[in-house]
């Protein structure tokens, strides 16, 4: 008896679901063909309304996503680009490439156009506040972008200055005003709209810090290449800057980098009295920027590691107020340079030395792994590699718990005995990074087999 009535009591429940499924297909169905027809139903009041916060919400660009990841790495190598383009653009070349060449100039156009992009973009970009929640309010987004001024600028330094100085030089070519004779005072306007890209090296540190490829490069190769590699760049770049400086100086007081370089008292003047060689480099001429860059650089370098053979040598009194505020500088960051230098060769303190060993044990671990992708019934549903999500556990552990020394319990001791980066990750990380390690043993094991 009690068989049958809890049988008739789950047959009356399946009826009474079917049918108000049934109806609900209906309803659903009524609201559809009425809303294709324009029509208002009676059911059209069941709908929740929208959280304002939520309005546009599909077409907000979040932090992690993949694309815009992709984009920010791009703009980096754009912004790194402009970083070293300009100072040469004013100092070395004075506009001369991007006056006579198409090519270069349709270059620079194609970067320019990237800028507008990003800076439109800005406005769809979701970003963290102060607490770390994620603010994805377009009415938000776009309040702080432009109360912020980055919007007027980013505006400014993607107007196509180099299609208008291009256009300005055919103009003055037409005339009969070119070669020598060019002025490039003229252009003077176009060349300071150029100097606003400059403006983004400001944040550039905070891009590369929250870009997911430039942290996985860093986690990828060993660190202390990495940061040899990060001081040689800084010496790339401050020699470029200075060497550009250098030129613009020699180029204010003669105003040309034609034939009145050579008539007006300056370090070039002075250099090509003593020191050119017929055949040789010769700094004299527009078309002559590269051989003009690389006698600055050398004098550069030269002020730089404090070498100074002495053929380069200041003549003017703004050359030798630069030169001398230029020694006082490049002291100070020669002996940076090599103070960190030497703090990587020596490991870099104990801090950093325990991440860095940690990240290299670790990408020995997962070179080991003897398979890199484990099945869904296995790992479970993560959708992020286990590689990755072993480097950015040691990266968020570093930055998060600065100076902690407390390692999380083992879950594989043996492993842990071959793989010390085992010890410091969360149980669940380990069980996935044992299971890369193990994962082949264990399906010769019938018992153990996920078949």
């Amino acid at each position: 008896d009690n068989r049958s009535s809890v049988t008739f009591t789950f047959t009356k429940v399946n009826q009474v679901l079917g049918r108000r499924i049934r109806i609900m297909s209906a309803v659903a169905g009524n609201s559809n063909r009425s809303e294709s027809n324009g029509t208002v139903t009676q059911h059209e009041h069941l709908k929740e309304p929208v959280n304002p916060s939520l309005k546009g919400i599909k077409y907000v660009i979040f932090p992690n996503n993949r694309m815009a990841q992709i984009w920010d790495f791009v703009m980096i190598i754009a912004i790194w680009y402009y970083a070293f383009y300009i100072p040469f653009h004013f100092g070395i070349s004075s506009g001369y490439f991007t006056m006579y060449s198409l090519g270069f100039m349709i270059f620079n156009t194609f970067t320019n156009a990237l800028f507008l992009v990003d800076t439109i973009l800005a406005f769809f970009r979701a970003y963290r506040d102060k607490n770390g929640r994620i603010v994805y309010s377009l009415k938000t987004i776009g309040r702080r972008y432009i109360r912020s001024g980055w919007f007027f600028v980013n505006l400014l330094a993607s107007l196509p200055a180099s299609s208008l100085i291009y256009r300005e030089a055919r103009e003055q070519i037409k005339k009969g005003t070119e070669g020598e004779t060019f002025d490039p005072p003229n252009l003077r306007i176009y060349f300071v709209l150029e100097l606003f890209k400059l403006l983004r090296l400001v944040r550039i540190k905070k891009i590369m810090q929250t870009s997911e490829v430039m942290s996985s490069i860093w986690e990828r190769i060993n660190v202390e290449m990495a940061l040899t590699l990060k001081f040689i760049f800084m010496i790339i770049l401050t020699s470029h800057w200075i060497a550009c400086i250098w030129g613009l100086i020699a180029f204010q007081q003669a105003g040309s980098f034609g034939d009145p370089l050579l008539e007006n008292l300056n370090w070039i003047s002075n250099w090509y009295e003593i020191s050119y060689v017929e055949g040789g480099l010769n700094p004299v001429g527009w078309a002559n920027a590269i051989p003009r860059y690389w006698l600055c650089l050398f004098w550069a370098i030269q002020s730089i590691t404090s070498i100074g053979y002495g053929n380069i040598v200041p003549v003017t009194s703004v050359e030798y107020g630069f030169a001398n505020f230029l020694m006082l500088m490049c002291g100070v960051f020669w002996a940076y340079i090599i103070g960190n230098l030497v703090e990587v060769v020596q490991s870099m303190g104990s801090m950093t030395k325990e991440y860095v060993t940690r990240m290299n044990e670790a990408n020995q671990m997962m070179h080991d792994f003897t398979v890199k992708e484990l099945p869904e019934s296995v790992a479970g549903s993560v959708y992020t590699k286990s590689s990755k999500r072993v480097r950015r556990f040691i990266t968020n552990q570093r930055d998060v718990q600065r100076g902690n020394k407390n390692r999380l319990d083992s879950n594989a001791c043996t492993l842990s005995d071959a793989y010390p980066t085992l010890s410091i990750l969360s149980p669940e990380l380990q069980r996935v990074c044992a299971l890369h390690l193990t994962y082949s043993l264990l399906e010769t094991i019938p018992y153990l087999s996920s078949k």
